[in-house]
């Protein structure tokens, strides 16, 4: 029998060791939530053509104007021996995701709400911290940024959504941030849950697809739908 892979997200045993630790879901406190509809379907099958294995990371890539700081980070791990078949929507499903961190606490505090568009209109409340979202991006309060630092994204996976995108996001502002599609990459060193990517290459798969990501004896990865 062919070996499928493993998907592997960390133990939650790590929690006060991350910054950005994994959520709860449904989760949070969603002052409103919108209805549940179905997100466009997306998978993606890898293939190794000749290469003995190969290791990679999930996390997610934001679209828009925002800066992002700290940007896409790591919220899974996939280890490939032959083919590994991944069911996003099964899997790793989509959650609008915010966190605020109080200077100098370990990790910071966060809430999701479930993605179906990047229109979507809900509020998160996360300690005095009150996140408003709709289709012009999200809404930032009044905050002391000398206490707290704030960030919106996205998060992946199910009973725990890992922060996959987050961008840092200042008071009184609007943070303008879609969902720009999954990502697969190869990293450089060691990762871990919560992290930064830091890859040596990477592919994004808008959502809505099947994707195809083979490796050939190279390992030279190419992206393709099937």
């Amino acid at each position: 029998m062919a070996d499928t892979g493993s998907w592997a997200p960390s133990s939650t045993a790590s929690l006060p060791a991350l910054r950005f630790p994994p959520v709860p879901v449904p989760g949070g406190n969603p002052l409103h939530a919108p209805a549940a509809a179905a997100t466009p379907h997306t998978s993606v099958l890898i293939q190794l053509d000749g290469l003995s294995s190969v290791d990679l990371v999930a996390s997610f890539a934001g679209a828009g104007p925002a800066a992002p700081e700290p940007g896409e980070l790591v919220a899974g791990m996939q280890q490939v021996l032959t083919q590994a078949y991944i069911d996003y929507d099964q899997q790793l499903p989509l959650w609008w995701l915010a966190q605020v961190l109080r200077i100098g606490d370990i990790s910071a505090s966060g809430s999701v709400v479930a993605y179906t568009a990047d229109t979507d209109s809900f509020a998160l409340r996360i300690g005095e911290v009150v996140l408003n979202h709709g289709p012009a991006g999200w809404s930032i309060p009044s905050f002391d940024s000398t206490v707290y630092s704030v960030f919106v994204g996205f998060g992946l996976g199910s009973p725990y959504a890992y922060p996959a995108f987050l961008a840092q996001a200042s008071p009184l502002t609007t943070v303008e941030v879609g969902a720009g599609g999954y990502v697969l990459a190869r990293p450089v060193g060691s990762s871990a849950i919560g992290k930064p990517v830091a890859a040596s290459d990477s592919w994004t798969m808008p959502l809505g697809k099947a994707w195809l990501l083979s490796f050939n004896a190279s390992g030279v990865g190419t992206l393709s739908t099937r």
